[in-house]
């Protein structure tokens, strides 16, 4: 069997809905270039397939309270109702979410390419850009008075980075009264704009630009690049080696990270709001893709405002549908572990019998479970 098939296969054994395995291949291609062999891109897909179950959770070193209950309902041990109902909600919310927000990141991956060589085509970007994502940067827990951020832990940032490295031919003009005493250097980073990916539809145009603000503006406490899993820093940036860059004439116009060229607003609902003290930072790329509308509008119909400026190739059911299809899947694969080792009718009986016995529901976990029980029926 070669790759491709493969790639079929396990794309068939997780989900059924139509198409998977093209985009998977098409991401992949467009992540590794016009170089990469159609065996290595296959490989490549299926991997991005791979790091959305990753993402289900129960890591036997993080999860390992929620992978024995867990393990327990699979083997029909007795469980109290409390347990069921922990067991059923993080099935419906976890196991469901996560993959499936992992999975569009990864089919976002041919609209960032494209839009990547479109300005590096019109000379809105330099010939070395990238589009890396594995981005990390330090948690927003408050700000000062004075409107200053205060920074804390290592969280997960952007879904990915428009950003290169300085370069000797680049002309680079330093913000207008920047504290800062030099321009970029060679081993500095610049960054030119974020991307958001959501698998959702709820949610606004200008909520979607203002989490974009925060990811830009989080780069004040630094950044790392980590690996497909998050797990390894390949790469940190402290505040000082980081800049903000945009197009100016023939160059760009840079700011340094460390001169914070924001101040921080917190809501009244809790939320931070960036404001940008130089002009300039407006221009930056905000790059937002979610979940494809689920049917044309009807002759005559009202024209909604669409929240994102591309579109990922499933809607928001169908994306749903492949989440639910991971869950489902990674509880086999638990089933066939040693400490259950239960044939599928019978580990599928004992997961119906939660889902069923389970109360207090939200509406949006009760359609996630019909969708899981109609897989373990």
């Amino acid at each position: 069997m070669d790759e491709a098939q493969s790639l079929r296969s396990f794309v068939r054994n997780v989900t059924d809905l139509d198409g998977l395995d093209y985009h998977l291949m098409k991401a992949a291609r467009a992540e590794l270039g016009v170089g990469g062999e159609e065996d290595q891109v296959a490989r490549r897909a299926s991997k991005l397939l791979l790091l959305a179950l990753f993402a289900v959770g129960i890591d036997p070193r993080t999860e390992l309270l929620q992978r024995e209950r867990l393990t327990r309902l699979l083997r029909g041990d007795p469980l109290s109702d409390s347990e069921v109902q922990k067991s059923v909600e993080y099935i419906l919310s976890q196991m469901v979410i996560q993959p499936k927000g992992v999975l569009a990141e990864g089919l976002a991956l041919p609209t960032c390419i494209e839009h990547l060589q479109a300005l590096k085509s019109s000379g809105q970007l330099p010939e070395n850009a990238e589009f890396r994502r594995g981005v990390w940067s330090r948690r927003l827990r408050d700000s000062t008075g004075e409107g200053a951020p205060i920074l804390a832990d290592w969280r997960e940032a952007a879904d990915g980075i428009f950003c290169a490295t300085p370069t000797p031919t680049m002309k680079t003009t330093l913000l207008e009264g920047s504290p800062s005493r030099h321009g970029p250097q060679d081993q500095d980073l610049l960054v030119f704009g974020a991307v958001e990916v959501k698998c959702y539809r709820g949610v606004s145009k200008r909520n979607l630009l203002a989490q974009l603000d925060r990811h830009l503006a989080r780069m004040a406490g630094g950044l790392q690049l980590r690996d497909d899993r998050g797990k390894v820093v390949e790469r940190e940036y402290a505040p000082d080696r980081l800049w903000y860059a945009v197009p100016e004439g023939d160059g760009l116009r840079v700011a340094c990270a460390l001169d914070i060229p924001f101040r921080v607003a917190k809501r009244k609902s809790g939320e931070f709001a960036i404001v940008w003290t130089d002009a300039m930072m407006h221009s930056l790329i905000r790059l937002a893709i979610g979940p494809r509308p689920s049917a044309r509008p009807s002759f005559g119909a009202r024209k909604r405002h669409e929240p994102f400026d591309a579109v990922l190739p499933y809607d928001q059911r169908e994306l749903e549908e492949i989440g639910a299809a991971m869950a489902h899947y990674t509880l086999g694969a638990m089933a066939d572990q040693p400490d259950v080792d239960l044939s599928g009718p019978e580990w599928s009986s004992n997961v119906e019998a939660a889902l069923i016995a389970s109360r207090g529901l939200s509406s949006r976990q009760i359609a996630r479970r019909e969708i899981i029980l109609q897989r373990v029926r």
